[in-house]
């Protein structure tokens, strides 16, 4: 079972160490040229590894949280010293991560930043748009009576989301 865990968590490293490469309509929108592309994504390569490698040390510290706890009786201060470590970690991700968007943002151009504003303002609005489409004030995915390909074989051909929909919750969960 140990072992089973170790490798779930090494798998799970080797995705989050995997950094995102810019997919075209990115590309396409703020108008980046291959040369900032191409640093864009060797600095964003740079922190994933950087950030997998604290993932991977976060992980260690909860191993050993679970192992202290398990002790009898329980040293607060050994518990004590790896919660503050996981914290001070993922504070330091945080940092470094916002650090990264600064250095990322200024390889832009006047007109790009522009644009990534315009994007940012738009996003904003995203869970607005969600609300929306919950009090049936905007068309979502279950709008018009469209029917699915019902995978469960349950005959309602519908998706997950219009089944969320028809609870009263969000249809995009």
């Amino acid at each position: 079972m140990n072992r089973l865990i170790i490798f779930l968590f090494a798998v799970g490293s080797a995705f989050a160490q995997t950094p995102r490469e810019f997919v075209p309509e990115i590309q396409a929108y703020l108008g980046l040229s291959n040369e900032q592309m191409a640093k864009l994504n060797m600095q964003n390569r740079e922190l994933s590894q950087w950030v997998g490698d604290r993932q991977n040390r976060i992980s260690q510290v909860q191993r050993e949280i679970a192992e202290e706890t398990a002790k009898s009786p329980l040293d607060p201060g050994a518990l004590g010293v790896r919660y503050a470590e996981v914290e001070s970690i993922r504070r330091e991700i945080k940092e470094r991560t916002d650090k990264q968007i600064v250095a990322n943002v200024a390889l832009l151009t006047d007109p790009q930043k522009a644009k990534l504003k315009a994007l940012e303002e738009a996003l904003k609005l995203q869970s607005t748009g969600s609300q929306a489409k919950a009090i049936r004030l905007l068309a979502d995915e279950c709008s018009g009576g469209r029917y699915i390909y019902d995978p469960l074989g349950m005959g309602l051909g519908l998706n997950a989301p219009c089944i969320y929909g028809m609870f009263g919750f969000p249809a995009t969960p």
